[in-house]
């Protein structure tokens, strides 16, 4: 990493210019990119993660195990400026290295610039600007050989609810993190969401039900369908990190059990980006 005072014009700079003649790949520019680090960190859970970027915006994510996924998107409208030649891009990158250089200035309140830029098979560039003094630092990629996909089947949802993060904060506090099995039922009679932690010592059960105080929204797609999913409760763990920055979080499962729990989360410069977590359920009821 390199260190630069008193950069003449920091509009004028240009990321690897020094280094590359050609049209960089990808090239973004983002003010105050705070909510880029704490966006990352909602999925930060182990080193590896794959970076897919298309004219929407930044798409990271980082596979749990084979039955889960967490990412987190970053849209095209968050960045000042955002060029991309070709349609789409992805690349595997280290992403303990990318949150060690976006905190390299700590969480001072001071304006902070953060610019990309990316070229085929190359290191992505990356320069951190605070009036004037520059950090450069480059972060090695690879092709991602090996992915797991866990497409969301939107056409065959069984429920979608709005909860509040205060509300799904109750639950994870509640649940027995001890327990190694989460069942998840849904009454669309009784209008029920039930949560249940199972394990060599025992169970807990927590039933939410449709009120103002726990669901912006709450609805059944098969009114008649009684349906109970079961889950690793490590998949469930993985939220807190989210949790703590989420405006509003969306709860959907589909028919094949699959639960996709989403996270707004909001900044001070109102810009706004989204965690995803995606788990498949166990084939086997314990």
């Amino acid at each position: 990493m390199k260190k630069h005072d008193n950069l003449k014009s920091s509009k004028e700079y240009k990321l690897g210019t020094d280094h590359f003649v050609e049209e960089p790949l990808l090239y973004v520019k983002m003010e105050h990119p705070k909510i880029f680090k704490r966006i990352l960190k909602g999925i930060h859970f182990s080193e590896k993660c794959i970076c897919f970027v298309s004219s929407r915006g930044l798409k990271f994510t980082n596979c749990l195990t084979n039955s889960s996924s967490s990412s987190c998107f970053i849209p095209k409208l968050m960045f000042e400026v955002f060029r991309l030649l070709p349609e789409e891009i992805y690349f595997q990158l280290n992403l303990t290295l990318l949150l060690e250089f976006l905190q390299i200035f700590g969480n001072s309140p001071n304006h902070l610039t953060l610019f990309i830029n990316y070229r085929k098979h190359a290191p992505l560039m990356l320069v951190l600007e605070e009036h004037g003094v520059v950090i450069e630092g480059t972060i090695s990629t690879q092709y991602p050989y090996e992915t797991l996909d866990f497409a969301f089947e939107k056409e065959s949802i069984l429920c979608h609810f709005v909860l509040k993060p205060e509300s799904l904060k109750d639950i994870i506090s509640h649940l027995d993190m001890n327990n190694t099995i989460l069942e998840i039922q849904l009454s669309p009679k009784e209008q029920l969401l039930r949560f249940l932690s199972k394990g060599a010592l025992g169970h807990c059960q927590i039933d939410i039900h449709n009120n103002p105080d726990n669901f912006e929204k709450m609805k059944f797609y098969s009114p008649l369908q009684e349906s109970s999913f079961v889950y690793k409760l490590s998949s469930l763990k993985n939220f807190s990190k989210a949790l703590q920055y989420a405006l509003k979080s969306s709860f959907r499962i589909n028919n094949g059990g699959m639960l996709c729990i989403q996270f707004i989360i909001n900044s001070e410069v109102n810009k706004v980006g989204f965690i995803e977590f995606l788990s498949v359920p166990l084939e086997a009821n314990i």
